[in-house]
């Protein structure tokens, strides 16, 4: 399906395509994909208001689907 793109907000909420994601329902989505999709791409972005917990929790869920490609998107500084 292409990379999948785990946008983590300030709050600690998980948006994907737009759906607002639990815990429990963005691991059951990546468990589907790395059974479908071994090899799935993720991409996790949250922004620098983003408290570490929040992209850690959301690691351990990939983590926890057996998902190991996965890269993390950074902004470019302002100036």
């Amino acid at each position: 399906p292409g990379e999948i793109i785990v946008n983590i907000l300030a709050s600690g909420q998980i948006v994907v395509n737009g759906r607002n994601l639990d815990d429990a329902a963005l691991g059951d989505m990546l468990a589907r994909l790395a059974e479908l999709f071994p090899g799935q791409p993720i991409l996790l972005r949250a922004d620098k208001a983003t408290p570490y917990e929040h992209v850690i929790r959301a690691l351990d869920l990939c983590r926890q689907a057996d998902i190991w490609n996965i890269s993390f998107a950074t902004g470019a500084p302002e100036k």
